[in-house]
């Protein structure tokens, strides 16, 4: 969980929630499982692929004692019990207060997969609007 300046002159960073994976390739044979669930569309024929509108990937904020703990799912069937994808991880409340800042400015949120620090949008760029947020508080 981030946020991210794509130019140096950019005037507001761009927030994201990344799965990180030890290795390039291990993120990007995640990233092809998560396009295969994912439900968006892509709104662009050439340029970068970005999918819209996807309500298939869940990602779920709960408090963890002075921490939230940020969880990420995705299921092949809604009706399984077990999750194709999941990923948690423990994050600072001041973070996800920044992070949920600027998503209230943008409105969105990018969701994508991470080798190490490099963040893989070329592999999986998920536009993301709904975060499930109950019992965290401000």
């Amino acid at each position: 969980m981030g946020a991210v300046q794509y130019t140096p002159d950019d005037p507001l960073p761009s927030p994201f929630i990344a799965v990180c994976y030890p290795s390039q390739e291990e993120a990007k044979q995640a990233a092809k499982i998560v396009l295969s669930l994912q439900n968006g569309t892509r709104p662009f024929e050439s340029g970068p692929k970005v999918y819209v509108g996807d309500t298939q990937v869940k990602v779920r904020v709960r408090p963890a004692g002075g921490d939230v703990l940020v969880q990420v799912f995705a299921y092949a069937e809604p009706s399984h019990l077990t999750a194709s994808i999941y990923a948690a991880s423990r994050v600072g409340r001041d973070l996800y207060k920044a992070f949920r800042r600027l998503v209230e400015i943008g409105k969105t949120y990018t969701f994508t997969v991470a080798a190490g620090d490099r963040l893989l949008t070329e592999e999986l760029d998920l536009l993301k609007y709904n975060l499930d947020e109950k019992e965290v508080g401000s």
